[in-house]
């Protein structure tokens, strides 16, 4: 399992879920922006070795296939390459 977060989704995974609140009801940064907390969130190394995080990188923005913000995702090349090649069968 892979999280993609961005540090640059200030408004939405940032303030967003500190007024509103997550989806499981806390009122703090979102994974979505700062990344899953691993030793708390998986218990199990043999689990913990299977999840992967990625940040958003400027590198990201400067390519202009993210700039960082919530509705980033949809962007064709941000798409191709990084959730296309997990969508390919594994040979």
């Amino acid at each position: 399992m892979t999280n993609y977060y961005s540090p640059a989704d200030w408004l939405l995974l940032g303030v967003g879920t500190r007024l509103f609140g997550t989806m499981d009801r806390k009122h703090c940064q979102s994974a979505g922006k700062v990344g899953f907390d691993l030793t708390a969130a998986i218990q199990d190394p043999n689990l913990s070795s299977k999840f992967e995080q990625c940040s958003w990188t400027m590198d990201e923005f400067k390519k202009g296939e993210h700039f960082g913000g919530h509705g980033s995702i949809i962007f064709y090349d941000w798409n191709k390459n990084k959730v296309a090649p997990y969508l390919q069968p594994v040979q």
